[in-house]
């Protein structure tokens, strides 16, 4: 699931169970054995068909090439809570990117920033929706360390709900 191209086209990275839990592979752009780089714990709810989506979900590729992004679930006590993280293509610790969540996401083509959602797609609550199931899109520059909210719609109540900027009732 969610395959992604590296930059120079010669490799593919994905999310798949092969040996039960799912993980983040890497296999050659014209085929082969695929290579596991992340190495983490089963969670209770790791399953691909999972309301929540399955874990350790491959988001892309850094622009030089050498690491993996991917959103896991793996130091979260909570469902509702992904973070990304990176980890070297062959293999190593995943480092946590400095965010405390993170959905959907890409690096721009310099890697000095990131675009991203804070709430990640499968996170489906319709409680008090108003339409439209896109979420807010937020931007991370990595030399300011700072985060800025690009998107303000208040159709996009999932992403309200879960940052706890929700103003209703006032």
């Amino acid at each position: 699931m969610f395959p992604r191209f590296s930059p120079d086209g010669t490799q593919i990275a994905f999310t798949a169970q092969y040996d039960g839990n799912t993980e983040v592979f890497v296999v050659p752009a014209e085929g082969g054995e695929p290579r596991r780089p992340t190495f983490t714990a089963t969670l209770g709810r790791d399953e691909v068909s999972d309301r929540m989506s399955p874990n350790n979900i491959v988001m892309g590729w850094t622009p030089n090439g050498k690491n993996l992004l991917f959103r896991s679930r793996m130091r979260s006590f909570n469902d509702f809570i992904g973070q990304l993280f990176a980890v070297p293509v062959e293999g190593g610790l995943p480092e946590a990117l400095p965010l405390p969540r993170g959905g959907f996401a890409n690096y721009s083509p310099d890697g000095k920033q990131l675009v991203f959602n804070r709430v990640f797609r499968e996170f489906r609550t319709w409680k008090r929706h108003r339409g439209g199931m896109a979420d807010d899109v937020w931007l991370y520059d990595f030399a300011s360390k700072k985060t800025e909210q690009l998107t303000d719609d208040p159709a996009a109540t999932s992403s309200r709900i879960a940052s706890g900027t929700t103003n209703w009732g006032r």
